[in-house]
């Protein structure tokens, strides 16, 4: 009794695997999709001229991809043949699945693009029911026949259709990137970046990544080469040189992921004049040796192997005058002490987030935005110019001295509301005397904004309990 009740348990689930078995060898069974259309010339005023004819030896061009984005074809040529009063596309299989078709070109037996559809967005989308990229699915071990409409490129420019170009090498990628780089805790995390493609001299894309899976648009040749090249300030610039088809048919349709690693980062600015530049570290006493690199942004590298506790002053001269991205990594956190840059361009040009023993600062020209925040070790600050207007220094809890040269008149009031005010939370959380220097002149006879009576209590705190130095003296 108990094996004929084990048998009729087990029946369930031997025909549940029985079905599933057959499901999928059905699915495994591809599918073919084949394109019906007419070709007609849309006018400019919108409406459709007469029939015209494919002449022989013609043939499609599509691009598909998968539901998820994966691409499966890109301007593959495919067989026209008639039918009725119009066409069709031969059989192309296909596995079972979800599909869009990207492009839809129709080219003649000397690769011209005499026909095509329109891309969704562009001038000539509203003249057809469905532009690309439409959606259409496969059955296994089914035909599945689907209409296209196409317009003549006789009456229209490319850019009519939404292309730059009808060359037939001419493709349009939609490269899916996400750039990475290391947070505080160890892990990744997504993050805004720049990036640009070069085609030779040429620039094809540059835009602002953000913190997603990005699309990488741009028109290119499929067996070309390109160069990605992906700047985050705080980190050292990523670069891939890359044949075109040959990166997409590595990535299949997924994202590219490129981690940034980390880096102390400036932009120079150079003349024709004055192509130099230059900028000093200090390192501590190490126990062996140490190698810190230099990428100067103009396609020249250095690098220094540090065997002893020293002062060091890094020079480069650029050939072409313009802003570069330099970068430094390697060994850097045995730098202690870093300043004194010449031709530091402005704006947010220094990033020294991941100097981690950063004990001494200078900052002697550039930049008018300063974030010190991430540099828990920093002791002493010296802002020699005056362009800066912005300076955080919020979770600094080793800072005893910070130290503004004379006539900055236009820092920032919120930023410098804010500095008195972490320096303050900061000291009473961690007591500890300092020197505070915050005059917009020599005498002393201003602040670098006017105080308000926060202010004020706040720097009477820090002189009167912690044994701070103000300089303006915050008098009764």
């Amino acid at each position: 009794m108990k094996k004929i009740l084990l048998w009729l348990a087990l029946v369930p689930f031997s025909l549940l695997f029985q079905t599933c078995s057959h499901d999928e060898a059905e699915h495994s069974v591809p599918g073919n999709i084949q394109f019906a259309f007419q070709v007609d010339g849309a006018a400019d005023n919108g409406r459709t001229a007469e029939t015209l004819v494919i002449p022989p030896g013609s043939n499609a061009l599509i691009s598909i991809k998968k539901h998820n984005g994966q691409i499966v074809y890109t301007r593959k040529p495919v067989e026209i043949l008639s039918f009725g009063n119009g066409y069709i596309t031969a059989p192309l299989a296909l596995p079972w699945g979800g599909y869009y078709v990207t492009e839809f070109l129709i080219a003649d037996d000397e690769n011209n693009i005499i026909f095509a559809t329109p891309l969704s967005g562009s001038p000539l989308a509203s003249l057809i029911d469905h532009p690309v990229p439409f959606y259409f699915a496969i059955q296994a071990d089914r035909v599945t026949h689907t209409g296209v409409q196409t317009i003549s490129t006789d009456f229209h420019m490319p850019q009519a259709f939404g292309y730059a170009s009808f060359d037939p090498e001419l493709i349009s990628p939609n490269l899916l990137l996400t750039t990475f780089v290391t947070n505080y805790e160890g892990g990744l995390k997504a993050a805004t970046a720049h990036a640009y493609v070069l085609h030779g001299m040429d620039t094809v894309f540059d835009d602002m990544l953000g913190v997603k899976v990005n699309t990488v648009h741009f028109d290119g040749v499929a067996t070309e080469t390109y160069k990605l090249i992906i700047i985050r300030p705080g980190f050292a610039p990523y670069r891939r040189t890359f044949i075109l088809e040959e990166l997409q048919d590595e990535l299949q349709g997924d994202p590219l992921a490129v981690v940034l690693d980390p880096a102390l980062t400036m932009t120079a600015a150079t003349t024709p004049g004055n192509p130099g530049f230059e900028f000093g570290f200090a390192t501590w006493d190490i126990l062996t040796p140490k190698t810190v690199r230099f990428d100067w942004g103009d396609g020249t590298t250095d690098s220094l192997v540090v065997v002893y506790q020293n002062d060091y002053r890094i020079m480069h001269t650029y050939t072409t005058p313009g802003e570069h991205f330099v970068s430094v990594t390697g060994d850097i956190q045995i730098i202690i002490s870093f300043g004194n840059v010449y031709n530091l361009s402005g704006g947010n040009s220094l990033n020294l987030e991941h100097l981690g023993e950063l004990r001494y600062l200078s900052v002697n020209e550039g930049p008018d935005r300063v974030n010190l925040s991430h540099n828990k070790h920093l002791e002493s600050v010296s802002v020699q110019t005056t362009t800066v207007r912005y300076l955080d220094v919020s979770d600094n809890h080793a800072l005893y001295d910070l130290h503004f040269y004379f006539d900055n008149t236009h820092f920032d009031v919120a930023s410098f509301r804010k500095m008195i005010d972490d320096i303050h939370t900061s000291v009473v959380a961690h007591p500890r005397q300092g020197r505070l220097t915050i005059a917009r002149d020599l005498a002393g006879t201003e602040y670098l904004q006017p105080l308000t009576l926060d202010d004020w209590q706040k720097l009477v705190d820090l002189r009167d309990t912690y044994g701070w130095q103000i300089y303006p003296n915050p008098v009764d």
